[in-house]
């Protein structure tokens, strides 16, 4: 019998950028575009598909698939840690972005 191969896993993440910050860099129209295609290239480059990328000013609405040997909170992780380091290379301004 043949095995299939397993299954990725769609997860609907939410508020990867809490709010409880004495001083909060919101997502504008400017970074927004940029920011979106950095966390979906993230997101292929963990073996991952981006299904739907979109949020709010404080907040990101991820729609991916993941494989399935790789833990979410892993996933969350390495995503936050990537977009920050990256707001904070592409736009020096940003330094309170997290």
């Amino acid at each position: 019998m043949l095995e299939s191969p397993s299954p990725a896993h769609a997860v609907h993440a939410l508020d990867l950028m809490p709010v409880a910050r004495p001083f909060l860099v919101l997502i504008t129209s400017e970074y927004e575009p940029q920011l979106y295609d950095y966390i979906g290239g993230t997101v292929r480059g963990m073996g991952g598909i981006s299904l739907e990328l979109n949020g709010m000013e404080d907040h990101v609405h991820l729609l991916v698939k993941l494989r399935p040997e790789r833990a979410l909170s892993d996933v969350l992780r390495e995503l936050k840690a990537n977009a920050t380091g990256w707001m904070h290379d592409v736009f020096p301004s940003l330094k309170g972005f997290s």
